[in-house]
């Protein structure tokens, strides 16, 4: 009635239906009428793989959060190509009371002085051009001495997604 009344588009709307084989399938529709013509053109998309997808992404990175918030002395980065913090999680940041969530979308850049990221960064530019590192880096109060292990990530084509941190604890 909406759109017959010159709304001009139809909010798309994600439904589950079922089909008549008795499957159900996630349609994304979508709709706009035609102006002084009386007609409505709606159309339906089939997201259920993407619907999949994204709850098979959601539940392996629960599981992974869960796995890496209970190591008591590691912390583990992600990162992007361009050394953003995609999410960093581990018990060592507990220990040290920092909050994991507030790193998040920043780049590494911004959450170390600037001649520690320069101590950094070729390390970790060098994991994502392939190379694997491992190095020990003093937190910046000087009061924990962490063994990293740095390595680039890739999808399952072979494209570089970032790379990621393995941070131990081995100041003593």
């Amino acid at each position: 009635r909406a759109l017959m009344a010159g709304a001009g588009r139809w909010p798309e709307a994600e439904l589950r239906v079922r089909t008549r084989a008795g499957d159900h399938r996630w349609i994304l529709w979508s709709g706009v009428a035609a102006p002084g013509q009386g007609l409505l053109f709606i159309s339906g998309k089939d997201v259920s793989a993407r619907n999949e997808a994204m709850a098979e992404r959601a539940m392996l990175y629960a599981r992974y959060r869960t796995l890496v918030a209970n190591l008591p002395d590691a912390i583990v980065t992600m990162f992007d190509p361009e050394l953003r913090i995609v999410v960093t999680e581990g018990g060592g940041l507990a220990r040290r009371g920092l909050d994991p969530n507030a790193y998040a979308g920043l780049l590494l850049s911004e959450t170390l002085p600037a001649d520690r990221y320069a101590e950094l960064e070729p390390r970790l530019r060098a994991a994502l051009a392939g190379e694997p590192q491992g190095f020990d880096f003093e937190s910046v109060d000087g009061s924990t001495i962490y063994r990293v292990q740095a390595l680039p990530l890739h999808d399952g084509e072979g494209r570089l997604l970032g790379g990621m941190t393995v941070n131990r604890d081995v100041t003593e």
